[in-house]
């Protein structure tokens, strides 16, 4: 039964991946992951994933067995990914893992902020409740959904923290069109963003 890879694609159109992530997917027969990721190796047998997690597992078990298989993943597979999954289903004997930059790590140096004490939350797929948890005085670091996006963060936080304070969003990291935005929870609440945000909460008083 052959072992298969788990790459971190990092954030954006491919220029924050890793080399040991490239090594990986030049040595595999077949990649499996989203069609944006694979557009980039048109000389690979690509497989899109399908929808829904279960059937994401059952296709990495189908073509694992078919010859040597390299599945792409966002960011990086340690962080709010697919690796989860792939861990309850697959012993660690039958897949290796090779990082990747995330989106929090390019969205704190766009922000100027450290994260290596910011709080990780995500409400991607997860109630606002999630948001509850965001210190009152620290740093945090919020993942966003197209329903639960920077704007409805931003005002959720608002009301708990106070409209003053500074907040950064970076909308489409690593993309072309990447928009940063840094102002304010209640001036942010009041704009208008897509699903592909992550939003910086410096700590209080942070420069």
């Amino acid at each position: 039964m052959n072992r298969f890879v788990v790459v971190g694609m990092g954030p954006g159109e491919g220029d924050y991946i890793l080399p040991a992530g490239e090594a990986a997917i030049r040595g595999a027969d077949v990649l499996l992951g989203d069609e944006r990721h694979l557009a980039r190796y048109p000389n690979k047998r690509g497989i899109p994933f399908p929808r829904g997690t279960e059937r994401m597992l059952e296709a990495i078990d189908r073509e694992r067995r078919a010859g040597s298989l390299a599945v792409l993943v966002s960011g990086d597979p340690c962080l709010y990914s697919l690796h989860r999954s792939i861990a309850e289903r697959f012993s660690a004997e039958e897949y290796e893992l090779v990082p990747g930059l995330s989106s929090l790590q390019l969205a704190c140096a766009r922000a100027r902020v450290p994260w290596d004490d910011a709080l990780l939350v995500s409400v991607h797929g997860r109630p606002l409740s999630e948001l509850e948890r965001v210190p009152a005085e620290g740093s945090a670091v919020v993942f966003t959904d197209a329903e639960r996006n920077a704007a409805v963060v931003a005002r959720f936080l608002s009301h708990r923290l106070g409209p003053d304070r500074r907040c950064v969003v970076g909308e489409r990291l690593g993309y072309a069109d990447e928009r940063v935005v840094d102002s304010n929870l209640e001036t942010t609440a009041g704009m208008r963003f897509g699903g592909l945000a992550v939003l910086v909460l410096p700590p209080r008083g942070g420069s």
